[in-house]
Order: C-alpha cells, then sequence, then structure tokens
C-alpha cells in the first residue's frame, strides 16, 4: 500500500485508536468469560471453556458485515446504483485467511485460558515478527534494513521477558509452557491472514482482487469462518476426548444450555460485550491493513498490551480483586518487557516511514523530471516547426 496523507491518515489514525481500545477490551472480556463459573447441562458448576463456541460467535457476528457494506455503499452512490459482486476468484481467495483466522482464534483463545491476559497480549508482539518473515519472503515492500532488524531484535528480547514472567507464574490454575506455545502458534497464523489479506486488497493492482473492500473482505471471510467451525472444528471436537460434558474436547449441546440458562445472566451479557468488541476490533483491523498495510495492522497491534494492562489494573482494585490483575513481583518483568516492546516497535514503524516518505520523494523526483523532459521535447518541436 502506498503512503496515506491528509483526511485519509487521520481515518487511518483513529482505525488504529479504534483497534487498540477494542482488541484490549476484548482480550479482558473473553478471559473474564472463561473464568466464569456456571452449571452445565448436569447441573454441574464449571468455568465455560467453549474456543469453539466463542469463535463461532464471533463469526456469526461478523456476518453483519456485509449487509453494513450494502448500506455503506447505497448511501454513498445512492439506492439505484447497481451494488457490484465479488469475483469469484475473490471469495475463494479469502477462503485462505478465513482458514488462517479460524486457527489463530482458537489458539490464541485456548492460550488466553492459560496464561494471564496481561501477559497474553504482550506475546502477541511475536505477530511483527513473523509478518516480516512473511513478506520478506514473498519479496513484499519494503525491504528489511538495519533499522528493521533492530526493531525485529528488541521484540524478539521484549517477548522472551514476558514469557519469563509466565514461567514464574504462580497463580493457581495457569499452564505456562502450555500457553506459550498456543500463543506462538496463534501469532504465527494471525501474522499470515494479515499478509493474506493485504494481497487480496492490494491497492497496486498487482490481481483480480485490486479493489475489494475491506467490508466484503471481512464478512467473506467470518462465512468461510462459519461453515469450517460448523461442519469441521465443532464435529471433530465432539468426537475427540477431553474434560467437557460426555467426555469430549468440546460439547456444543451443552454450550447452548449453558447460554440460555436463567441462572447465568452475566455469561450472556460478558459474551455480548465481547462480540461486539471483537466486532469493532476486527474491522479496524481490516480496515488499517487497507488504509496502510499488514504491517501497521502488526505494529498498531503491539499497542494493545498497555492498554489491556491498564484496564486489568483498575478491574482488579475496582471490583475489589473478583476480576482483573493484582500488581505482582513478575509486573516488573511484564513492565520491563513492554517496554522494550514499544521501543523496538518504534523503531521498527519509524524505519518503514522513513522508507515509504523516501519512496515517495523518488516517485515524485520522477514525476518532475518525466515532466521536464516532456516539455523540453514539446519546445523543440515547436522551435524545429
Amino acid at each position: 500500500m502506498s503512503a496515506v496523507s491528509g483526511s485519509r491518515a487521520w481515518a487511518a489514525i483513529a482505525l488504529m485508536v479504534v483497534t487498540v481500545v477494542c482488541g484490549a477490551s476484548s482480550t479482558l472480556c473473553a478471559k473474564i468469560i472463561f473464568l466464569l463459573e456456571v452449571y452445565d447441562s448436569e447441573g454441574q458448576p464449571t468455568n465455560f471453556f467453549k474456543p469453539l463456541v466463542v469463535t463461532t460467535l464471533v463469526y456469526g457476528s461478523l456476518l453483519a458485515s456485509l449487509p453494513l457494506h450494502v448500506a455503506q455503499y447505497k448511501l454513498l452512490r445512492g439506492w439505484s446504483t447497481p451494488l457490484p459482486l465479488p469475483r469469484r476468484g475473490t471469495v475463494l481467495t479469502l477462503l485462505w485467511p478465513a482458514v488462517f483466522d479460524t486457527l489463530a482464534l482458537t489458539c490464541l483463545l485456548v492460550g488466553l485460558t492459560k496464561v494471564r491476559a496481561s501477559v497474553y497480549e504482550p506475546m502477541r508482539g511475536s505477530i511483527i515478527i513473523f509478518t516480516a518473515i512473511f513478506r520478506a519472503a514473498l519479496r513484499m515492500p519494503p525491504v528489511l534494513q538495519g533499522g528493521h532488524l533492530l526493531g525485529i531484535v528488541l521484540i524478539s528480547a521484549a517477548v522472551c521477558l514476558v514469557g519469563t514472567s509466565v514461567m514464574v507464574d504462580s497463580t493457581p490454575g495457569s499452564d505456562p509452557s502450555s500457553g506459550i506455545l498456543w500463543i506462538t502458534c496463534g501469532c504465527l497464523l494471525v501474522a499470515a491472514q494479515a499478509v493474506a489479506e493485504e494481497r487480496v486488497m492490494d491497492s497496486d493492482g498487482n490481481g483480480p482482487e485490486a479493489t475489494t473492500p475491506p467490508l466484503v473482505v471481512k464478512g467473506i471471510e467470518a462465512g468461510w469462518g462459519m461453515l469450517l467451525m460448523l461442519f469441521i472444528a465443532l464435529p471433530i471436537a465432539a468426537l475427540a476426548p477431553g474434560d467437557d460434558v460426555g467426555g469430549c474436547f468440546e460439547n456444543s449441546r451443552d454450550s447452548l444450555v449453558i447460554f440460555f440458562s436463567p441462572d447465568n445472566p452475566l455469561l450472556r451479557m460478558m459474551i455480548s460485550a465481547y462480540l461486539l468488541a471483537m466486532r469493532f476490533y476486527s474491522l479496524g483491523a481490516i480496515f488499517v491493513t487497507f488504509y496502510l498495510d499488514g504491517l501497521w495492522r502488526s505494529i498498531t497491534e503491539s499497542f494493545i498490551p498497555l492498554t489491556l494492562w491498564f484496564f486489568s489494573l483498575l478491574l482488579f482494585y475496582f471490583s475489589d480483586g473478583a476480576h482483573g490483575e493484582a500488581w505482582t513481583r513478575q509486573s516488573w518483568l511484564q513492565l520491563a518487557g513492554t517496554a522494550i516492546l514499544l521501543v523496538g516497535v518504534a523503531i521498527y514503524s519509524s524505519v518503514k516511514a522513513s522508507s515509504a516518505a523516501s519512496a515517495s520523494e523518488r516517485a515524485s523526483e520522477s514525476e518532475s523530471i518525466h515532466r521536464t523532459l516532456s516539455q523540453k521535447d514539446q519546445l523543440s518541436g515547436s522551435a524545429s516547426s
């Protein structure tokens, strides 16, 4: 994507803020949901550990992107203007981002249940590392420079530091090593999704899907995600061994009973808040990719940890310790890791911005030279005649 300016740049900044705030809010809501004590279909008290069902609900919520796109298009172009339908190739191409998104969201939600929320988000800083690797492998601009590599080294150090704080965590019910593995796999898949979405929405015209609107991309992905969850993931989870009702990994029928039970009003409220935050977070992230690129999306998401940590501390002290997180000895390691992460991101993004500015200057200079030569040719032609 080319550099943006003016009102488009302000729109991108606003979307980045929405993405950060809603991303932090969604993570906090998800953590609360998984820790809520509910009564299952057999009347036994348990925690609502249903990552696959929650993922399915997220896709159902994001399907609203398609009618939202229709309304937006008609309001801007007029109700009599025919609505262009996405090409068949576009729909098929978006299957891959949807697969990455489905696997990523599931891995991240499972990882979130095994570590503290304030640790979970800094670990997601590895998304920038994976995104840079994928872009370099696919030869997508910008070319990695020394500043990029320094930023990646600092981000890697931050992730390792936060991972160390996880390993010394003594929180009951935590499973640090497993949580780190799930989160790392999820970050790898998020990076793959961001790069795949960018290639689909490439505004430079490098493919048949060059003009695919972001809401259409997210809506089609949600549709694919619903199909993948309903016909592949949930049936497999019902057959796979696990600790859920019936001895399976995840019992969808039990999830429905719990959700609609009159004994669980707080669960319904928290799931509704989570879906709302996820909807705005996902739409904000896809529009950041559209206005800027997949790397800026990864950079934006790296600022979620500090916001989430702030929310978690406030929630802990305002709820008298019922929810959120207290300040502990491990928090100093998290703070150091988060600070290094922000420095690494700042270095990485500053090099990227300077590269984009240099490219823009070179393009302007080339255009100016071409215009001057054309004028000289015209003058020479007039003189000879």
